[in-house]
């Protein structure tokens, strides 16, 4: 900007981080799993994912989405599928996060988790890469 010394210039800054929530069991039936965490700062949820770390099974294929919300509103993308049987290691992309994705300090996020095909085992690390503004 002409005219303003240098270190009054407004630098915007922004942070990279992640949310880890642990899903101890995946038997539940379709509904929230995590309910009104409030992240502290303002921000936009860039990548969803989950890895497992107990072995996912189930009697035919387990089959479970999860999605995030902010206050009451999905995100648009960021659904993560378990379409199978899956073993300690495996790791499931969420879709491309395409918006709704923007949050508030006091904004409220929760994780859904829709069953079609429930599972009789399993625990997942489901993680949630975020961008915080300064």
């Amino acid at each position: 900007m002409p005219g303003v010394p240098k270190q009054l210039e407004k630098i915007r800054r922004s942070f990279h981080g992640s949310w880890c929530f642990h899903l101890p069991n995946l038997t539940l039936a379709t509904g929230d799993v995590i309910t009104t965490f409030v992240p502290g700062f303002v921000g936009s949820i860039v990548k969803v994912w989950l890895a497992v770390t107990t072995a996912v099974t189930s009697a035919t294929t387990a089959n479970l989405a999860y999605n995030l919300e902010i206050g009451t509103v999905n995100l648009v993308g960021g659904v993560v599928t378990i379409n199978s049987n899956a073993a300690v290691g495996t790791v499931f992309n969420g879709t491309v996060v395409k918006g709704s994705n923007n949050f508030d300090n006091d904004d409220t996020l929760s994780v859904e988790v829709v069953v079609t095909t429930a599972a009789t085992g399993g625990t997942v690390i489901l993680v949630v890469e975020y961008e915080g503004k300064i």
